[in-house]
């Protein structure tokens, strides 16, 4: 009895040049968006005051009014922090059939960043 070669299921499809090419752009899009923190900050607070207004009131009492003054303390990447995590809790408390675990995880990982409309950033 003579049978054909099975296909290897997990064969590898080669990407064409126009595929490649987006796949650059959408890498050189993130890392900008990673390196720029305070675009990522201003993003965070736009998704923040979205999410939740009364957060805007510690925002005003808490933060300096400029972002120079932030930097000049040496505190911008911890207020960075404190403001994403916070918006990322707003838009993950809603998926509780996660788990604790696993959304502690999400909303305090700096890898997912807000885009400027407020939205997070998952890929």
């Amino acid at each position: 009895m003579l049978t054909r070669p099975m296909k290897r299921l997990n064969a590898r499809k080669r990407l064409n040049a126009s595929e490649r090419a987006l796949f650059r752009q959408v890498v050189d899009d993130a890392s900008a968006l990673d390196n720029d923190l305070n675009q990522r900050f201003l993003n965070a607070l736009l998704s923040l005051s979205q999410s939740d207004p009364q957060w805007m009131i510690w925002v005003e009492e808490n933060l300096p009014r400029r972002v120079d003054d932030l930097y000049q303390r040496g505190r911008f990447r911890m207020y960075l922090q404190l403001v994403e995590s916070a918006a990322r809790w707003y838009k993950f408390r809603a998926y509780g059939f996660l788990g604790r675990q696993k959304i502690g995880g999400l909303v305090f990982n700096d890898h997912y960043p807000f885009t400027e409309r407020g939205n997070l950033r998952t890929w």
